[in-house]
């Protein structure tokens, strides 16, 4: 059983390439999943950074996160997020060995079948390695009612939350419901929406309701602005906890303590609130391409053409114009017909 959730961990879905990522994943495949070495450097920075705690997923990350914790002799905090089962999950909990998990949690394309029997069969693994239970859902407004009605024996759920609404299905409102309902622990997965939201946006939002989450990070710099942001927000939240008696009134969906301390040191490493200059390696050219990839994209598979954004009022959908392949939802993840 654990006391207490990190403030912020290292997703690593940009690692996997993951398909919310549009025209970026197969990129973010081709830099990550295919050259660990830029995972484990990722790792490593975070730990400078002050964030030891990490969002697992898929095997190449595994191995990277070993590889990181190895150089460096950190151990962080681990929520394993897998669709293993069987003695393929338990050579996995094998493998990460002396860094022993603290949640193992279900992936999503398992708890939202809502289907008893392979959910409990996960989770009586994860005990087996003395891991607290969770599951991940892509559909909290759904599966979070079920997992409270049905009394699923979990103490953490990974959900999507973000003001846009991002993966957060059947709709914003049923999930933000089910998530503010909760009696369990949740994390915020997706919380900047898969880049669509600025840092400090993302987590001013996300701090209102959870007192945790796992964001992907793709560069050096990215880290560094999106912990600070981070920091910044969750202090802020915390300090508007704080009553005339200078004692912390908790926020009504937190379920976790002293993490004040926590946020403290986060906001030092990540330098928050201080003037020095940046790290000399982080160069003009380095800046320029890391402004350059937060241009959007067309989000038809393959295309890498910048966009121009347009909204329509009277839909309320924005859309990315590109001159190839014309106007496409902001929110596209199809193919055309």
């Amino acid at each position: 059983m654990i006391s207490d959730l990190p403030p912020i961990l290292l997703g690593c879905s940009p690692f996997i390439g993951a398909g919310q990522f549009g025209a970026k994943a197969l990129q973010y495949y081709r830099r990550f999943y295919l050259r660990p070495d830029n995972m484990v450097r990722l790792f490593r920075k975070s730990f400078d950074l002050g964030v030891r705690a990490v969002q697992l997923l898929a095997d190449k990350p595994v191995g990277a996160l070993i590889e990181a914790c190895h150089s460096t002799k950190v151990k962080p905090f681990i929520i394993y997020s897998t669709d293993l089962s069987g003695s393929r999950l338990r050579n996995m909990l094998d493998r990460l060995g002396r860094l022993e998990p603290e949640v193992v949690a279900v992936h999503a394309e398992i708890s939202d079948i809502l289907d008893v029997e392979k959910i409990m069969e996960r989770l009586s693994i994860a005990r087996e390695y003395g891991a607290t239970a969770g599951l991940a859902t892509h559909r909290p407004g759904v599966t979070i009612p079920w997992i409270e009605e049905a009394g699923i024996p979990v103490e953490v759920i990974l959900s999507p939350l973000n003001r846009l609404g991002y993966a957060m299905e059947p709709d914003f409102e049923r999930s933000l419901e089910g998530i503010k309902s909760c009696s369990r622990r949740v994390v915020a997965i997706k919380p900047l929406a898969a880049g669509r939201l600025s840092p400090t946006a993302g987590f001013e939002f996300v701090y209102r309701y959870v007192n945790s989450a796992a964001v992907g990070i793709t560069s050096e710099i990215e880290m560094t602005e999106t912990y600070r942001a981070a920091a910044k927000a969750h202090q802020e939240r915390l300090d508007q906890s704080i009553d005339d008696s200078g004692k912390i009134e908790r926020h009504p969906y937190d379920r976790s303590v002293g993490t004040s301390m926590r946020t403290e040191e986060l906001a030092r490493s990540a330098g928050l609130g201080n003037d020095k200059e940046e790290n000399p390696t982080m160069t003009k050219q380095l800046i320029e391409e890391e402004e350059k990839e937060r241009r959007p994209h067309c989000l038809y598979p393959g295309c890498a053409r910048f966009v121009r954004v347009e909204y329509s009022p009277d839909s309320g959908v924005t859309y990315y114009v590109c001159k190839r392949h014309g106007r496409i939802p902001k929110k596209w993840t199809g193919l055309p017909r």
